[in-house]
């Protein structure tokens, strides 16, 4: 677990304050008295529907190795999303900016790490998970953070209003925000994916801060690859679900050579028309 996050957690039912065990296999609220895991160095700060700290569950036992399963992992699609320089450079730059001394969350972290000043976040204990909670309930002192960063989550979490009321609580005065949505992008669950972005809708996400940088960071030739792959595996699927299966494995392969010209496209003054998605930094007020 990142050495930061005991420092500015709080419990996700009451924002009260956490006591830690002192050999590191826990913490307990002294508010409401709901204590939660740690295990395997990630702190588990989900609540079940009821309202009680939610459990890890046991490893499950790995299935057994297959060529099946090799054939599957070998032609798993390649990545839809071509990131140019400057996009994969965009939050290590968002977080040096911020400075050294500064705490940041990674929400919807996924297996993405930004260095020790970022606490990553998400609702699995996947690799590189400091926390595991949710975006509507943050296990986050109010006010605590120096900056937040969403990248390709905000289309997956189910109450996005709460989500954003969330991230505004936990930000100080004058944070910053780095949210990264998708526009034009095929059905993804992760695992549900209820919305998508256009480059004015991106503000809906920073109500009331002031936008400091707003742009494309997926162009419009992995959209283009995205919606052609999906396309063509459901024509010629001939309405059978193996057939499209295939598909979806096949084509990316073929038309992955499209989304590199999104080197050039991506900075074209309309990409917006049709990009893949977008980002913005948003500062909240200072007062």
């Amino acid at each position: 677990m990142n050495p930061l996050y005991p420092v500015i957690a709080a419990c996700p039912a009451c924002h009260g304050r956490l006591e830690w065990d002192a050999r590191g296999a826990g913490c307990g609220c002294v508010a409401c008295g709901r204590v939660y895991a740690v295990v395997d160095g990630v702190a588990w700060m989900r609540l079940d529907a009821t309202g009680a700290p939610l459990r890890p569950a046991p490893p499950s036992p790995r299935p057994p190795v297959t060529a099946l399963r090799r054939l599957s992992a070998a032609t798993t699609p390649p990545d839809f999303a071509y990131k140019t320089h400057p996009s994969r450079r965009r939050i290590p730059l968002f977080v040096e900016h911020l400075g050294p001394d500064a705490t940041i969350l990674n929400l919807g972290s996924g297996r993405t790490t930004f260095g020790p000043r970022v606490v990553n976040l998400d609702i699995g204990p996947l690799s590189a998970v400091d926390v595991v909670a949710v975006g509507e309930q943050l296990p986050v002192q109010s006010a605590s953070l120096d900056g937040v960063i969403t990248q390709g989550v905000l289309e997956h979490v189910p109450d996005l209003p709460a989500t954003l009321a969330e991230i505004d609580r936990v930000l100080r005065p004058g944070g910053l925000v780095y949210h990264e949505a998708p526009f034009i992008q095929g059905y993804h669950a992760s695992p549900n994916d209820f919305r998508r972005f256009t480059a004015v809708g991106m503000r809906e996400l920073a109500p009331g801060y002031d936008v400091l940088e707003q742009g494309v960071a997926v162009g419009p030739s992995s959209a283009m690859m995205w919606i052609a792959s999906e396309y063509l595996a459901l024509l010629f699927s001939l309405g059978n679900e193996t057939l499209l299966k295939v598909g979806r494995r096949g084509f990316p392969w073929l038309l992955s050579p499209l989304k590199f010209a999104d080197a050039w496209l991506e900075g074209h003054p309309r990409a917006d028309l049709i990009a893949s998605a977008f980002y913005i930094v948003a500062q909240k007020p200072a007062v």
